[in-house]
Formats: C-alpha cells, sequence, structure tokens
C-alpha cells in the first residue's frame, strides 16, 4: 500500500568509530608490574610494615585515579550513542501512541459489531421461542454463546444452532417430566442441574448420585441414634440391675442393721443362721 504518509527511508546514521589511546599504558603497566614484584618479594615485618602499607597506599591510588579517568572516557565515548538512542525512543513514542489509538479504534468498532450482532441474535430468539413452553426455565443466555458472536459466525450458522438447541432442549425437558413421574422434590432437583449442565444424561447422574449420598448420609444418621439409644438402654439397665449380697452380722448388730435397711427403704431378706 503506497502512503504519502509512509516514505521508505535508508535510515542515514553515520557514526564515527571512536578511539581511546593510551599513549603511557606499557610504561605504567611495566611500572605496576615492576613495584607489585617488588611488594610480593617483601616479607612483612615491623620494621617495614609501615613502608608496605604506604606501597600499597599509593598503589591503589593510582587505580583509582585510572578508573575515574576510564569512566569520564566511557561516558565520553557513549555521549554520541545515549543521544541517538533517546531520538530512537522519541520516533518510537510517536508510532507507539498512533498504534494505540487505531487499537482502541479497532477494540471498539469490534465491541459494537458484536453488540449489534447479539441484538439481532436476540430478536430471531425472540421469535422462535413463542413455539416453545420452556421460556421460564432455559432463556436466551443459555443458549448463546461467544463463538455466536464472533465476525466469522454467519447469522445462518447461528440460527441453526438455535433451532437444534431449542429442540433439544424441549426434549430433554419431556424427559425430566417422564422420569421424575409426580416426584415434584426429584423434579426441582432435574431442573437445575439441567440448567447448570445443559446435559440430561448428566444431571440425572448429579442427581441420582446427590440422592444416594444424601440417602446414605440419613443411612448412617439414623444409625448412629439407634446405636446411641442402645448404649443408653445398656448404661440404664447395668444401673437398674439387680444385685443380691449375703451378709452376715452378729447377733448383737442385727437391729442395728436391721433399722439401717428399713430407714434407707433397701429390700431385704433375713435369714438365722444355726
Amino acid at each position: 500500500m503506497n502512503n504519502p504518509l509512509m516514505k521508505k527511508h535508508d535510515y542515514d546514521i553515520t557514526t564515527v568509530e571512536g578511539q581511546v589511546i593510551f599513549a603511557d599504558y606499557d610504561n605504567i603497566l611495566e611500572e605496576a608490574q615492576n613495584l607489585a614484584t617488588h611488594v610480593k618479594q617483601v616479607y612483612v615485618n615491623d620494621e617495614n610494615l609501615k613502608e608496605s602499607k604506604k606501597l600499597v597506599s599509593t598503589m591503589n591510588k593510582r587505580v583509582t585515579e585510572m578508573n575515574d579517568k576510564r569512566k569520564e572516557v566511557k561516558n565520553a565515548v557513549l555521549k554520541p550513542y545515549v543521544s541517538f538512542e533517546q531520538q530512537v525512543k522519541n520516533i518510537e513514542s510517536v508510532v507507539r501512541d498512533a498504534e494505540n489509538h487505531v487499537r482502541t479504534q479497532v477494540r471498539d468498532l469490534a465491541e459494537q459489531e458484536r453488540n449489534e450482532k447479539r441484538k439481532e441474535i436476540a430478536d430471531i430468539y425472540d421469535m422462535r421461542i413463542q413455539h416453545y413452553d420452556f421460556e421460564s426455565l432455559m432463556g436466551f443466555a443459555d443458549f448463546i454463546e461467544n463463538k455466536h458472536l464472533n465476525k466469522s459466525y454467519s447469522i445462518s450458522k447461528v440460527e441453526d444452532d438455535l433451532v437444534q438447541w431449542l429442540e433439544r432442549t424441549r426434549q430433554d425437558l419431556q424427559t425430566i417430566d417422564k422420569v421424575s413421574k409426580d416426584d415434584s422434590e426429584y423434579k426441582n432437583d432435574l431442573i437445575i442441574e439441567y440448567q447448570e449442565t445443559q446435559n440430561i444424561s448428566k444431571a440425572i447422574d448429579n442427581v441420582e448420585n446427590a440422592r444416594e449420598q444424601r440417602r446414605k448420609v440419613a443411612e448412617q444418621s439414623k444409625q448412629r441414634e439407634l446405636q446411641a439409644k442402645r448404649d443408653a438402654r445398656r448404661v440404664e439397665d447395668e444401673a437398674n440391675k439387680e444385685v443380691l449380697y449375703n451378709i452376715t452380722v452378729p447377733e448383737g448388730d442385727y437391729n442395728l442393721v436391721l433399722e439401717f435397711l428399713k430407714r434407707n427403704k433397701i429390700d431385704y431378706k433375713a435369714k438365722k443362721l444355726n
């Protein structure tokens, strides 16, 4: 596409190769090597400790001076590139801003087209649902899918999907009526599950599994209650169980024991032993 706003450029950018000349490099390197050799050969003791520290300090000072100079040279060499880099970023920023503007318009246009198509599909749905009696159970939101709003998905294909969905839904709801018979609770459970899955087989399986689980829970609860009653009855029987004791008392204590038993309303049988 030829556009007068889009001109072809060869990007006339001139690069002058930077050159850093370190004229004293060899001399300073040799000096550093000689100094380093001397320092390594010296055995540090109390007599030369001060001199050794001074030599090391001098070496470090020279290295610091050279590093400072290196940073100055680096900044000088990179200065033209930094300026060029900012120029490129300025151009890129202008292009990206325009790109974002176009993308926003494209996105808004696509959303507008999807909304218009959704309304068109809703009108078709309203016309066809009049021939069915389940609008209160399954509505437009249950049918519509994202693919139906895509530009590549034709209205005729959407309408075919709608007809199939309406017929399948009617048949599935009729099946629910048949299998639930007069069990309104079972029917309501099936309808709720079908609204979630839109799959009659899965809806029936899910409801049956849930009912079986509830039945097991109820049976377990009943068994626990029966066991609790049996345990309580056993405790009560143990408490009320009659135990017979044979107590022998001297004749002189007989009247005292007898009086105690009567006062506490304890059943007893007295028998005199020969």
